[in-house]
């Protein structure tokens, strides 16, 4: 019986080996996709956030 382990325990350390994986699109995209919508969120918001002041304050100055 303990050689059977010891034959199954130097298969299983055997067994270790390194693992090379593709880090494809299918990956990256999502990622990528994430990061653009975050910035456009944060220029949409900006833009919004300034547009009704700065046209009032125009629209104040056109008037006089």
């Amino acid at each position: 019986m303990q050689i059977i382990f010891l034959i199954l325990g130097i298969l299983l350390l055997d067994s270790f080996n390194n693992s090379f994986s593709y880090f494809g699109p299918g990956v990256a995209t999502p990622i990528l996709l994430l990061i653009i919508s975050f910035f456009l969120i944060l220029i949409f918001l900006i833009l919004v956030l300034f547009y009704y002041p700065i046209k009032k304050f125009l629209l104040k100055i056109k008037k006089k």
